[in-house]
């Protein structure tokens, strides 16, 4: 007799489990034909009985809020407050001095004093660590926040950006993906258009030759020429390029851009720049150390040395609006 009573408390409890399961399944699936039905009312169009009674409607992509303004980063490897007129630095940088008087100049910009670790953080907002990379993509090891592969997880700005109908573009240095996936082979994940951008002109790596660079286009290897080529020349010409395209299709669509001067190496201007580059640095203190140090070298050569020792200067990635 118990063993009965037990039999059918048994099957009464696993009926009453199977109606609750079946009730909850049926709530779903009438919340989801109630949201699905509310999304369709929503559209202009509507399914009747026939295609007689039917009107057709189209998905629009994301469309910016009206006034959305245009976005540009502008950024420079192993920059800080001595290498900018703004900040009173001796080096002329006019262009910049003119950005810098009508808007905000900030003198406590958090820096992590690596290249990627620096432009993640810029890119999503989020501690390097976060992002998993603690330090540059080359040096990246096995242990949590080091490994060099951002998660899907960290969205960029540019991808938050073009969800919301921005055309997003990065022009220059990356530095972001690993370097065994760079190849042509892919993966394709942690390459700009992996990452939120629609187009990309640049090179993949922390460096390249500014006379013969290794660049890509979007995926794709760019040949470039040789004849009186300079790479900072070429990534101002392409970026404004893919302004000027995407504002002559959609003109009232933002950009968002990102433009990335100046690779960290080598650091080398171009002949016509160097004049300006050795009168600004004869005038600092220490003219004797560096002349000494440069006798001997012609112009150019100069130059580069004094930027080169200009280095031991605290460095700052500026962040300039």
């Amino acid at each position: 007799m118990n063993r009965m009573r037990m039999s059918i408390r048994a099957t009464l409890k696993l009926a009453a489990i199977a109606i609750a399961i079946s009730g909850v399944f049926v709530f779903r699936h009438g919340f989801t034909r109630a949201a699905d039905q509310q999304q369709e009312s929503q559209r202009a169009g509507g399914i009747g009985r026939t295609y007689k009674d039917s009107k057709p409607a189209w998905e629009l992509p994301p469309q910016a809020p009206k006034g959305a303004p245009n976005v540009i980063y502008l950024v420079l490897d192993d920059v800080g407050y001595a290498q900018l007129g703004c900040y009173g630095s001796e080096i002329q940088t006019p262009n910049l001095d003119r950005l810098a008087a009508g808007g905000l100049r900030y003198s406590n910009f958090h820096t992590t004093s690596l290249c990627s670790p620096s432009r993640a953080c810029l890119l999503t907002g989020h501690n390097h660590h976060i992002n998993h990379l603690g330090v540059i993509t080359e040096a990246a090891t096995g242990y949590p926040g080091y490994d060099g592969r951002m998660p899907r997880s960290q969205a960029t700005i540019g991808e938050m950006l073009k969800q919301t109908g921005y055309s997003t573009f990065y022009v220059g240095k990356w530095h972001q993906a690993p370097p065994d996936e760079t190849s042509d082979s892919g993966p394709y994940d942690h390459w700009p258009l992996g990452m939120g951008f629609e187009r990309f002109y640049g090179f993949l790596g922390g460096e390249t030759n500014q006379w013969f660079p290794d660049l890509v286009t979007t995926i794709t290897a760019s040949t470039v020429p040789i004849a009186g080529y300079h790479l900072t020349e070429d990534l101002t010409d392409r970026a404004i390029q893919f302004i000027a395209e995407q504002k002559e299709v959609t003109p009232t669509s933002p950009s968002f851009s990102i433009s990335h001067m100046g690779p960290a190496t080598p650091r080398i201007t171009s002949p016509g720049s160097t004049s300006t580059c050795t009168r600004a640095s004869s005038t600092r203190d220490g003219t004797r150390f560096v002349k000494r140090r440069l006798r001997g070298r012609s112009k150019w050569e100069s130059c580069r040395r004094i930027l080169s020792l200009r280095r031991a200067t605290p460095m700052l990635r500026p962040g300039l609006t």
